[in-house]
C-alpha cells in the first residue's frame, strides 16, 4: 500500500485522501503487505468514518472483501470494539440492499467467526448490542471450534452479554461450545445464570462434552455446592450419570477433595456411593489413592460402609492396597485403625498392604521403618510368600553371626535400607568429628582469654581474672563462646544416645544425628560471633570501626575462594565428560 496513501487514511485526512484517489483510481484495490488489508480495513481499525464512508462510495464491494484471514472491515470493527463504524458499514450495506447488509453481517472468516462471535470474544457489549438487533440469527452461528456467541460470552465470564443473548433471541440462539460441551458446562460458577439457561433449554443438563462430562461433573470437580442443589433438583439422576471412564459426580467429587460436595451427595442421593467406576472402584478407592484424608474421615464416618471398605477393584486393590501404593502413610494409618479393614487382604498379585509397604523405595528408610512397625502393631499381615522371605533373611542373618561373619544380608523386601542407613552412619562420623573440633576450639578460647588475666595486682581478688570482664565486647565472646561449647557438647552426648539406638529403631538414629547436625551448625556461627567479639573487645578503638570489615573480609574470603573454585571444577567435570553421562 502506498504510504502516503495510508497515512491520509490513518489520520483521517479526507483532502489529502481524495487528492490521492483522484490520481490514481486503481489505489482504492491496494492491500498492505503480510494482512493484505484493504483500504476500508484500514479505516474501519482506526475508526476513520469519513474517509470509511468516502471508500465505500466509491467501491461498495471492498464492504465484503476480506483480508489474509479471512476478516471483512465488519469483523475488524467489531473485534476493537468500534460501535459507530460497525453501525456506518451496516447502514451502507442496508442502503446498497437488504441481502447485501445480511451478507455482510453474517460473513465468516477462517474460523467461521462472524462479527459477533469477536465482539462477544473482547467484551464489548454495545456493539454486540447493536449486531444482534440488526439480526438476531447471528446467536445460532457456530464456528470452527464449535462454539456458539452465547457459549463463548459464558466462558469469558461476560454475564451481561450472557443475559443479553439470552432476553434478545431466546429462541434462535445456540447453546454449544467446544469439545462437545454446552452452555452449562461454562457456567457451572454462576447458580442464577444456569438456572435462565436451565429454563430455557432443559435438556443442556444431560449433554455431555467429548470426555462425557455433563454439568454435574464440572460442578462436582469445582465444588460449587449451590450449582449441585440446582441441578439435582432439577433431576436427581444426573448423579448416577456415568463419563466415559464410568465416573459419576460422587467419583470426580472424591478425586478432587471436595468435602463439601461429597457432604451434599451423601444427603441427597447416598445409593450413588454405591457405583463403580470402569476399573470396579469405589469413591474410598478415589479418596484413599489421592491421599483425601479429611474426606475419608467423612466417609468412614458418615456412611454404612461394612460392604464397601474392603471391596477389590479390577486388580484386586482394596483401598488399603491403593493407599499402601501411593504412599499415602495417613491414609494407611487411618484405614488400619478401624477393625473393619481387612489388614490381610491380598490383590490379584498376592501382596497385602504391608507387602506393598516393605517392597517399596522411600528416600528416607526410617519413615518406611516406622510405619511398617505401625501396620503391624495393627494387625496388618504379610503374605505367605512374603514372610518366607523374611523369616529366611532372618535365618541367614543368625546363621551369619554365629559364624563370625560380617557380610551384610540384603532383605529382599527392603532392599534399600542397607544403602540408607550406611549412608546415615556416614554422615554421622564427620559430624561427631567436627563436634569434637568446635568443643576442643571453644574450651581452648576460654583458657586463653582475649585481653589476658590479671597476675600481678595489689587486690588479691583480682588475680587470675580477665582483664576486660567490664568490656561489652568481651561479655558478647563469653557468651557465644559457652554457647557454642555447650551445643558441641550437646551434639556429641547425642550421637552417643545414637550408637545406643542405631540397631533397634533406624529412625531414631536419623533423627538424632540431623538434630547433632543443627547443634554444630549453630555453634559454627556462634564461633564466628565470637572471634569478631573478641576481636573488637582486644583492638584499640581507633580501629574498632574497621574490625568488623576486617573480620568479614578475612573469615568469607577464603569460602568465596572455595566456593568458586568448586564450581570450576564442576564446570570442567561436566564439560569433559562422555557422551551420554
Amino acid at each position: 500500500m502506498d504510504p502516503s496513501l495510508y497515512q491520509a487514511i490513518t489520520s483521517g485526512d479526507l483532502n489529502c485522501f481524495d487528492n490521492l484517489i483522484g490520481k490514481n483510481a486503481s489505489k482504492l484495490f491496494q492491500v498492505t503487505a503480510d494482512q493484505e488489508n484493504t483500504i476500508l480495513h484500514v479505516a474501519a481499525k482506526l475508526e476513520t468514518l469519513q474517509v470509511a464512508e468516502r471508500v465505500i462510495g466509491l467501491c461498495p464491494s471492498l464492504l465484503h472483501k476480506p483480508n489474509y484471514n479471512g476478516d471483512s472491515p465488519l469483523h475488524i470493527a467489531a473485534r476493537l470494539g468500534r460501535v459507530r463504524m460497525c453501525r456506518l458499514l451496516i447502514n451502507c450495506a442496508d442502503l446498497l440492499e437488504v441481502e447485501v447488509e445480511k451478507e455482510l453481517l453474517r460473513m465468516q472468516n477462517l474460523d467461521h467467526d462472524t462479527a459477533l462471535h469477536d465482539a462477544v470474544r473482547n467484551g464489548h457489549f454495545e456493539t454486540v448490542r447493536l449486531l444482534i438487533q440488526q439480526d438476531s440469527q447471528l446467536t445460532r452461528v457456530i464456528n470452527k471450534a464449535g462454539e456458539s456467541p452465547l457459549f463463548l460470552a459464558v466462558d469469558r465470564r461476560s454475564y451481561e452479554i450472557s443475559q443479553h443473548i439470552l432476553q434478545a433471541a431466546p429462541a434462535v440462539c445456540s447453546f454449544k461450545g467446544r469439545n462437545s460441551m454446552n452452555v452449562l458446562h461454562a457456567a457451572i460458577i454462576r447458580a442464577d445464570f444456569m438456572h435462565e439457561v436451565m429454563r430455557r433449554c432443559p435438556s443442556a443438563t444431560f449433554e455431555c462434552d467429548i470426555g462425557g462430562w455433563i454439568p454435574l461433573h464440572y460442578a462436582a470437580s469445582s465444588g460449587n455446592s449451590e450449582v449441585i442443589n440446582l441441578l439435582l433438583h432439577h433431576d436427581i439422576s444426573l448423579a448416577h450419570v456415568k463419563d466415559q471412564k464410568g465416573r459419576t459426580a460422587v467419583h470426580i467429587s472424591a478425586k478432587a477433595g471436595q468435602a463439601d460436595v461429597i457432604q451434599k451427595l451423601i444427603e441427597t442421593c447416598p445409593d450413588t456411593f454405591e457405583l463403580l467406576d470402569d476399573k470396579g472402584r469405589t469413591v474410598l478407592h478415589y479418596a484413599a489413592k489421592k491421599g483425601r484424608i479429611g474426606l475419608l474421615g467423612i466417609l468412614l464416618k458418615t456412611l454404612d460402609l461394612d460392604y464397601l471398605i474392603n471391596a477389590r477393584d479390577n486388580n484386586g486393590n482394596t483401598p488399603f492396597h491403593l493407599a499402601a501404593f501411593k504412599r499415602h502413610f495417613k491414609i494407611l494409618r487411618r484405614l488400619a485403625d478401624d477393625g473393619r479393614v481387612d489388614k490381610g487382604a491380598m490383590n490379584n498379585a498376592g501382596l497385602t498392604a504391608l507387602d506393598i509397604v516393605e517392597s517399596s523405595t522411600l528416600p528416607k528408610h526410617h519413615i518406611k521403618a516406622r510405619i511398617t512397625r505401625i501396620l503391624i502393631k495393627r494387625g496388618s499381615l504379610r503374605s505367605m510368600e512374603q514372610r518366607a522371605i523374611v523369616k529366611n533373611t532372618k535365618q541367614k542373618a543368625i546363621e551369619a553371626k554365629k559364624q563370625g561373619q560380617t557380610q551384610k544380608v540384603e532383605n529382599k523386601a527392603q532392599p534399600e535400607e542397607s544403602k540408607s542407613q550406611r549412608d546415615v552412619k556416614e554422615k554421622g562420623k564427620y559430624n561427631l568429628v567436627v563436634s569434637t573440633i568446635i568443643a576442643s576450639i571453644t574450651f581452648s578460647a576460654i583458657c586463653n582469654l582475649p585481653g589476658g588475666n590479671y597476675s600481678d595486682s595489689k587486690d588479691n581478688h583480682q588475680i587470675g581474672k580477665a582483664v576486660l570482664s567490664d568490656d561489652k565486647y568481651f561479655k558478647s565472646f563469653i557468651i557465644s563462646n559457652s554457647t557454642a561449647f555447650g551445643l558441641a557438647f550437646t551434639s556429641i552426648l547425642l550421637h552417643f544416645l545414637a550408637s545406643v539406638s542405631a540397631k533397634r529403631r533406624v529412625y531414631v538414629y536419623a533423627r538424632l544425628i540431623n538434630i547433632a547436625f543443627v547443634s554444630n551448625y549453630i555453634s559454627a556461627l556462634l564461633i564466628l560471633s565470637a572471634y569478631i567479639a573478641g576481636s573488637r573487645a582486644v583492638l584499640p578503638k581507633s580501629l574498632a570501626d574497621d574490625t568488623l570489615t576486617q573480620s568479614a573480609v578475612g573469615l568469607l574470603l577464603p569460602e568465596f575462594v572455595v566456593d568458586c573454585t568448586s564450581h570450576f571444577f564442576v564446570f570442567v567435570a561436566r564439560h569433559q565428560a562422555p557422551d551420554g553421562s
